[in-house]
C-alpha cells in the first residue's frame, strides 16, 4: 500500500486528502494555466493521464508534466481509442507515439517542440496496449493504454 499519494482532477477531491494522506492539484487541460501548482511540486514515480481523453488534451498533458517525472518513471496514458469530432486538428495520441521515432511526427503539430523534447529523454519507445473486442465481422483491437518510460537525467 502507498504511504502517500497525488492526485489531479478537473473536479475538487480536496476534502478527502488529509484523511487519506493524498495531495490533491486541481487542474483542467484545457487551460495550461492551471498546470502550475502541480508543475511546482516535487516529481513523480508515475503519472497516469485519466484525463478528459481528447487527443490534444493528453499530449498537453504529457508536455506539461512530463519535467515532472523522476529518471525511469512511467507516464501512462488511458483511452487512447476514443477522440471526439472536434479534436481533429492533432492526430491521436496513439497514432502519434506509434510514430515517435519518426524525425517528422512533430513537424506540424502546435506542441511539437515539446514532443521533440520528450521523445529525447526517452528510455525506449513507447509501448501501446491494445483492447481485443468481437463486433459483427470478427475481431478487432482498438489502442487502449500507452506506456512512455524516461530515460536516466543526462
Amino acid at each position: 500500500m502507498l504511504e502517500y499519494y497525488t492526485g489531479a482532477d478537473i473536479s475538487d477531491f480536496s476534502r478527502n486528502g488529509a484523511a487519506h494522506n493524498f495531495e490533491f492539484y486541481r487542474f483542467n487541460a484545457r487551460e495550461p494555466d492551471s498546470f502550475r501548482e502541480m508543475r511546482a511540486a516535487a516529481a513523480f514515480d508515475v503519472i497516469l493521464d485519466d484525463g478528459s481523453h481528447m487527443s490534444f488534451h493528453q499530449q498537453q498533458t504529457l508536455v506539461l508534466l512530463w519535467d515532472k517525472l523522476k529518471p525511469g518513471g512511467l507516464f501512462i496514458i488511458e483511452n487512447l481509442q476514443w477522440q471526439p469530432l472536434d479534436d481533429k486538428f492533432v492526430p491521436k495520441t496513439a497514432e502519434l507515439l506509434a510514430k515517435f521515432d519518426d524525425d517528422l511526427a512533430f513537424k506540424d503539430h502546435p506542441l511539437g517542440a515539446g514532443l521533440a523534447r520528450i521523445r529525447a529523454s526517452l528510455a525506449q519507445q513507447p509501448e501501446i496496449f491494445f483492447e481485443s473486442y468481437f463486433k459483427t465481422g470478427g475481431a478487432h483491437d482498438k489502442p487502449k493504454l500507452a506506456v512512455l518510460i524516461k530515460g536516466p537525467s543526462i
